[in-house]
């Protein structure tokens, strides 16, 4: 069986060792495109590391009251409160349950309890749903849609937030919005016949021309992701050049196939023929979007493999200007600028990939695994302070005295 993409031979060269390493466990070439495809905001996170499949919320917290609304995007969770210990024992389930007592009896304490709940490390999407209900009940509907988007954003694969955040768009009359959403959850769950009439209803009453060739094209990518995931990456090419033409009449999706094209063609060491796709998919996203932002974290990768350093330089700055808050483009850049021999430079871009949240996606180990850039920074001291930023030494990993 083909070794994964990121298993580099020893003998291969060190400047394609650590950028083949990148694009599958530290960039967004995943072909986990179901985040990038069905956000309307920021970071890949990822983005894009979610892999295509079906889930449903099997982490929320007991099963609270049926919802008018759900989100997904971005949002400001406030920090908790000094007495957040208290709060969040035993659990974010009886956290949720608490709130949700409360709801009846006094609405605004209910939010207030709820609003802590979810700074517990064990809460669930239904909290952030919940939450959103509330705050959706008393008319601030952008508040809730920022809270379902930050839910989504925590939870790429909850069916209930993608369902809800649809729904709460196309209330507020962005129907566009709307419809990416609900697609979201309909991809997530083909098997919902429910979700599916609801889906197709509303494509057919508010739907471009567009959103229905993505209807078309997606359900191809999500096979190409499952046939690349069985290590059968020549078949995930065949239906994506079946996608790509489908999507031809849209400038948008056609950048988007390009994007998997070229993450496939990257795991093949085929970095020529991924350039090409990048440079096809750029000129077809010229605005600047998250699919930019992930066509230039992947452009940075292709060039940093064929010796490009400037060139990656360029890609991921752009990137990070893009989405400040990607950590993929961040650690591009930090890696790029290490080649280039800019110490300082190279130090700040990985910590600001650690603020992003670089240490969710990668260990401690994979991170360092990445390579030669990293080896002429791992003897200063800040580069072990930002090892203990992102991935903080627990107790029990400490040597006994």
């Amino acid at each position: 069986m083909r070794s994964r993409p990121f298993a580099i031979p020893e003998s291969a060269r060190a400047d394609l060792w650590f950028t083949h390493f990148l694009p599958w466990l530290l960039a967004v070439v995943s072909l986990g495109f179901g985040a990038l495809a069905c956000r309307t905001g920021g970071a890949p996170g990822a983005a894009r590391t979610t892999r295509g499949g079906s889930v449903r919320d099997s982490s929320a917290p007991n099963a609270p009251r049926t919802p008018t609304v759900s989100v997904s995007g971005t949002a400001d969770v406030s920090a908790p409160s000094a007495a957040l210990g208290s709060v969040c024992t035993p659990s974010a389930g009886a956290c949720h349950t608490r709130g949700e007592a409360l709801l009846e009896a006094d609405p605004g304490a209910a939010e207030d309890l709820l609003n802590e709940c979810l700074s517990c490390d064990d809460v669930g999407p239904a909290t952030y749903q919940l939450l959103a209900t509330v705050r959706a009940d008393r008319g601030a509907d952008d508040r809730a849609r920022e809270l379902l988007q930050a839910g989504v954003r925590r939870f790429p694969q909850s069916v209930l937030l993608w369902q809800g955040l649809g729904r709460l768009e196309l209330a507020m009359g962005r129907h566009r919005e709307g419809l990416s959403a609900l697609g979201a959850a309909h991809r997530l769950n083909p098997d919902d016949e429910a979700l599916s009439d609801e889906y197709r209803s509303l494509l057919a009453r508010y739907g471009t021309e567009e959103d229905r060739l993505e209807s078309i094209v997606h359900p191809l990518l999500l096979e190409a992701v499952g046939r690349f995931e069985i290590d059968d990456p020549e078949g995930s090419l065949q239906v994506l050049a079946i996608a790509l033409k489908k999507a031809d009449k849209s400038p948008r999706l056609r950048a988007l196939v390009r994007s998997r094209l070229a993450s496939v063609l990257v795991s093949l060491r085929r970095y020529a023929e991924a350039r090409k796709h990048l440079e096809l998919a750029l000129h077809d996203e010229p605005k600047a979007s998250s699919l930019r932002a992930e066509l230039l974290v992947t452009d940075s990768e292709v060039r940093l493999a064929g010796g490009d350093v400037a060139g990656a330089i360029h890609a991921a700055s752009e990137a990070v200007e893009l989405e400040p808050k990607n950590p993929l483009a961040h650690a591009n850049l930090g890696v790029a600028r290490a080649l280039a021999g800019n110490v300082a430079g190279a130090i700040d871009a990985l910590y600001r990939a650690v603020d992003c949240g670089l240490g969710r996606r990668l260990t401690k180990a994979q991170f360092l695994g990445i390579g030669p850039p990293l080896e002429r920074l791992k003897s200063l001291p800040d580069f072990q302070r930002l090892l203990e930023h992102g991935w903080p030494t627990r107790s029990s990993d400490r040597p006994s005295p």
